[in-house]
């Protein structure tokens, strides 16, 4: 297999912060996710389910939702430290 190329201008998803005071949901639809996670697409989820990995999911009438604490805990579980100027 050939090495891993950076994209640019990429980043990893990022659960987005509510201000405090603001309404924040306990859950939030597979189709509304990129609302709540910066670079994560319902497509990446859905295949993210059919591979049986990813964030842990419920299915509630045939329809998957995520808890958002669930998705602040799958994605700042890995975060990548860099270093600028590294030689």
């Amino acid at each position: 297999m050939p090495p891993c190329k950076s994209l640019p201008n990429t980043t990893a998803p990022q659960v987005i912060n509510f201000a405090p005071g603001e309404f924040r949901p306990l859950f939030v639809a597979s189709k509304d996710i990129e609302r709540v996670v910066l670079g994560y697409s319902a497509k990446s989820a859905a295949n993210d389910r059919c591979a049986k990995r990813g964030p842990k999911f419920y299915m509630v009438g045939g329809r998957p939702y995520y808890r958002i604490s669930d998705l602040e805990n799958y994605f700042g579980a890995r975060p990548v430290e860099t270093f600028e100027g590294a030689s």
